[in-house]
Formats: C-alpha cells, sequence, structure tokens
C-alpha cells in the first residue's frame, strides 16, 4: 500500500493477525500504539540507517513465511508514491507473494505531510482493492528488482482509478 492509505487499509485489516513494519521515528511510536490495539503485531525499525534497516529486512524474512505483512512501500520519507525495494527482497528471499493493496474513501488529507496522509472519516465506507498475487523471481539482481519496482510503483497507481 502507499504510506498515505495506511490508517484506512490497516483500519480494515484490524483483529486478522497482521504485523504491520513501523518506523523508529517518534511518529512511528504513535502509529505502533494504534495499530497494537487494533491487533496488529510490530516489527520497529529504520530506512534511513542501514544497520536497521537489515535487522528489518530479517525479521521480515524470518516471519514472512507464516504471516499476514502490511508495508507502506513508499516510505516513512518518500519519495512518496515510489515503491522501495525492500519488501522486493523479502518477497524474493522468502517466495510469498507481494498483494499490491490500495483504498478508496472519504475522509481528511493531510496536506503538509510529505505523503498527504488521508485520514477516513468517522464511519466512512472505506474500499479496498487488491492486486493478483505477484511472486518476485529469485533471479532479478538489484537493477532487475528496481525495474520491477518502476512496474509495481505504475501498477499500484493504477489500481485504484
Amino acid at each position: 500500500m502507499w504510506h498515505e492509505e495506511l490508517f484506512a487499509v490497516l483500519k480494515s485489516a484490524s483483529h486478522q493477525n497482521w504485523i504491520g513494519i513501523i518506523s523508529a521515528s517518534k511518529d512511528g511510536n504513535q502509529l505502533a500504539k494504534l495499530i497494537t490495539r487494533w491487533g496488529f503485531r510490530v516489527i520497529r525499525g529504520s530506512a534511513s540507517n542501514q544497520s536497521k534497516a537489515v535487522k528489518v529486512l530479517r525479521e521480515t524474512i524470518a516471519v514472512a513465511g507464516q504471516n499476514k505483512m502490511c508495508i507502506g512501500i513508499d516510505g516513512p520519507r518518500g519519495p512518496r508514491r515510489q515503491v522501495k525495494i525492500g519488501m522486493l527482497l523479502a518477497a524474493q528471499k522468502t517466495g510469498v507473494p507481494v498483494y499490491l493493496v490500495r483504498a478508496q474513501g472519504k475522509g481528511y488529507r493531510l496536506n503538509k505531510s510529505w505523503d498527504k496522509c488521508l485520514i477516513p472519516y468517522p464511519f466512512a465506507k472505506i474500499t479496498i482493492t487488491a492486486s493478483e498475487p505477484i511472486l518476485v523471481s529469485k533471479t532479478l539482481d538489484r537493477n532487475g528488482l528496481e525495474t520491477l519496482g518502476h512496474e509495481l510503483t505504475n501498477q499500484l497507481n493504477n489500481l485504484v482509478a
């Protein structure tokens, strides 16, 4: 999912045995508390710190086969709506398929945030759209993963009309 749609997607997946990967930032602390109340288990980490990014990737790989995971694949810092390859690496190493997910609904946009986050209105109808499963080939090198990331960026942008 795009980071901007995480509240709508996460709320719709609440209490269904999901794992969320959340940044180790102060903002991430608040989100981790919220989704823990929604029944998620949480992996904390940072893409901006190399050693922490490797730790999160290892934790993700360790639990990916037995769990459903939610990841805002464009950040916690962006750039907005551009797939980063960390999730693709985890999918490649585990053989677990990727599902692209989008949320549509009425809400309030935080236009001053980098991701223009959508906060759904109370009792708003949220429509979740998911792609077919996408398997990441074990033979892709970094360039291949980056190319796939660009393709998935386009697919995810086009998943919702």
